[in-house]
């Protein structure tokens, strides 16, 4: 199974309403659209503020956080009121308890994910690998949209579908209609894709070139 998930990296919530309305008219049923959630001490940027406003939105989306911050725990509890948060996936970088935030997201009835740096050893994700659904590589530097693939991840994403061949394994960073075959055959199930989808002034195009591109692999 390959599955297309938008991912929006913003500051600006007015930006993020204008991406969700624009997905929602594709009527492309995506399982999730990610949103990439920024502490400013993670990485750099940070994420806007609002919470409960998301809930007057109009869209049909169940939706992802993607947690690129050093407390989860706190973060998580943010977004607690948000009806169509559905999955939160969570930085092994961080320097909080990890098990608690799984724990604390298992409660809201979330499902869970880790995602995992360019440059961290894969064995990090071994202590939760049993606690989680997925696990999300970023092929790029975490912070914005727009960079780079870098290849080398494709060893560590081979090595982990080796070992945890049943275990759901997502790809975030630099995809695009070029290269999302290759990414494909590496054993990803799902690829976030940020500047190639919803930064197109043709979603709906951008989608199907896509889609023809895994097509023919």
């Amino acid at each position: 199974m390959n599955v297309i998930i938008p991912t929006i990296l913003t500051s600006d919530f007015a930006e993020f309403k204008t991406t969700l309305i624009n997905l929602s008219a594709t009527k492309i049923l995506f399982p999730f659209v990610q949103i990439d959630i920024m502490d400013g001490l993670f990485v750099p940027n940070k994420s806007f503020p609002e919470r409960n406003e998301i809930n007057s939105l109009p869209h049909n989306f169940d939706l992802e956080l993607h947690l690129m911050v050093v407390h989860p725990f706190e973060e998580i509890k943010t977004w607690k009121e948000v009806s169509t948060i559905k999955k939160a996936t969570i930085a092994i970088e961080s320097q909080e308890d990890i098990g608690a935030a799984i724990k604390l997201a298992r409660g809201l009835d979330w499902a869970v994910g880790l995602s995992i740096n360019p440059e961290t050893p894969l064995e990090m994700v071994d202590k939760f690998i049993d606690h989680v659904d997925s696990v999300l590589f970023l092929t790029v530097t975490p912070g914005a949209q727009g960079k780079p693939l870098i290849p080398a991840v494709g060893e560590k994403i081979k090595k982990f579908k080796e070992l945890y061949p049943h275990m759901t394994c997502s790809v975030d960073g630099g995809i695009t209609p070029k290269n999302i075959a290759m990414i494909s055959n590496w054993g990803a199930d799902y690829f976030c894709v940020g500047s190639a989808l919803i930064k197109q002034p043709d979603i709906k195009l951008a989608y199907n070139n896509l889609v023809e591109s895994l097509e023919n692999t």
